[in-house]
């Protein structure tokens, strides 16, 4: 009995962690597109003149030194729309044509102090960036890369633009290195529906391609995650593993601008029919990153993993979140009975809704309950048959605010018990 009550108050002094979607100091007074990290700093790209304060002109472009929003010169005299780290150097793509006045058209490299050219650039706008077997890929809306033919799509070897033969017969607005292959989405419909996949020398179609336009890709795990506004294969977002779409359960619905994969699991950001603009998926369904305001409330379109932190860049404005905001899972903790690892319960404190979290190692049915300071308990429930990336959403909108313990158990075995606040 006194080892049981060892380990509960163990574990109630360890998990008393706080996750919540903060703000990066005034944020952004816009539309964050891109998202990336380079020589130790966060740097945000997209339209918009000023940061959230309307203290600086930053241009479209500006540098998160961690403390401050800084500018870049005099920034991009246009969008920012993707960016991507490619031999030491930052390369930025978008609707510019100077960047801090250095004549770059749509495409430009920093070098962590000036700005230079890509040659010539491109004659039309840039929508994606991706590194490929060594050399540089562009997408964009554009028929010229370096003064030379290329289709909406270019590869850049660090000297010379050259196409990829006859490119893709409309825009291109994602590109992603994966599994041995560059592949791109976006509106064309030749080479492939939507999808197409370049093998270094040749296109090939994706399965049977997508049913509309594909705004987003990710390499997740051992698959790719695909998002957009389409029908089919699986409605707005989908797994492909090299040979066939998967389903990754179900959802409100609405547009997919972004994906990304943090901490092992898939997410999702864009424009939703209801919720936040962020959502997780737990092994059978989607739901909200953040049940409490403030979260990114309208169009997200971008999200980038930096550090042990997801980066959410969009145009919302929800309390004190302005265009970008950071979220980071809390730490979890282990089941001394090995029935589950990475237990975690968040927001904490929370105001009506909380998360619980685990990894589940083998299928077993948990009781969870929910206990106050005088030990009375408010909520029980089993819960048959987990497994695996186990989460759950409950809601106690209606308690008194105050302390509690969310414990979880698996049949014969001491709980694991964490400590909340209500507000």
């Amino acid at each position: 009995m006194k080892k049981n009550l060892l380990v509960i108050i163990l574990v109630v002094l360890s998990l008393n962690s706080y996750s919540q979607w903060t703000n990066l100091s005034s944020g952004i007074a816009g539309n964050v597109k891109a998202v990336a990290y380079y020589n130790s700093q966060i740097y945000a790209g997209g339209s918009f003149v000023n940061d959230g304060s309307f203290s600086l002109t930053l241009n479209n472009i500006s540098i998160w030194t961690g403390a401050a929003w800084t500018a870049m010169g005099t920034g991009m005299n246009s969008d920012v729309n993707a960016m991507v780290v490619f031999n030491g150097n930052l390369y930025v793509a978008g609707a510019f044509t100077t960047a801090d006045g250095t004549p770059a058209n749509y495409i430009a490299k920093w070098n962590g102090s000036s700005w230079s050219a890509l040659g010539t650039g491109l004659n039309g706008t840039a929508y994606a960036l991706a590194v490929f077997n060594s050399n540089l890929y562009v997408g964009g809306e554009f028929t010229t890369a370096g003064g030379n033919a290329a289709t909406n799509i270019a590869m850049w070897n660090g000297s010379t633009w050259s196409a990829l033969s006859s490119g893709c017969n409309d825009r291109v607005l994602t590109l992603a290195s994966y599994s041995g292959s560059l592949y791109a989405g976006g509106r064309f419909t030749s080479p492939g529906s939507y999808m197409a996949k370049w093998s270094g020398s040749a296109w090939s179609s994706v399965g049977t391609g997508a049913s509309y336009w594909v705004y987003s890709m990710t390499p997740h795990l051992t698959d790719l995650l695909i998002g957009g506004n389409f029908a089919t294969p699986n409605n707005g977002i989908t797994l492909w593993n090299g040979s066939a779409f998967s389903a990754i359960g179900s959802w409100g619905g609405g547009t997919v601008y972004a994906t990304g994969s943090y901490n092992s699991t898939a997410y999702m950001g864009g424009d939703f029919i209801s919720g936040d603009c962020v959502d997780s998926y737990n092994g059978s369904f989607w739901s909200d990153v953040g049940t409490n305001p403030p979260y990114p409330s309208t169009r997200v379109y971008d999200l980038t993993t930096i550090n042990g932190a997801l980066y959410a860049g969009g145009d919302y404005q929800s309390g004190n979140l302005y265009a970008i905001a950071k979220w980071t899972t809390p730490a979890g903790i282990d089941d001394p009975s090995g029935n589950f690892t990475n237990m975690a319960v968040y927001p904490n404190p929370f105001n009506g809704t909380f998360t619980l979290s685990a990894n589940i190692l083998q299928q077993k049915d948990l009781h969870v309950s929910v206990t106050d300071m005088l030990g009375q308990e408010v909520y029980s429930e089993d819960i048959a048959q987990c497994f695996g990336n186990f989460r759950k959403d409950f809601d106690f909108g209606s308690i008194t605010p105050g302390i509690y313990y969310v414990s979880v158990s698996a049949a014969g075995t001491s709980p694991v018990v964490c400590k909340v606040e209500k507000q």
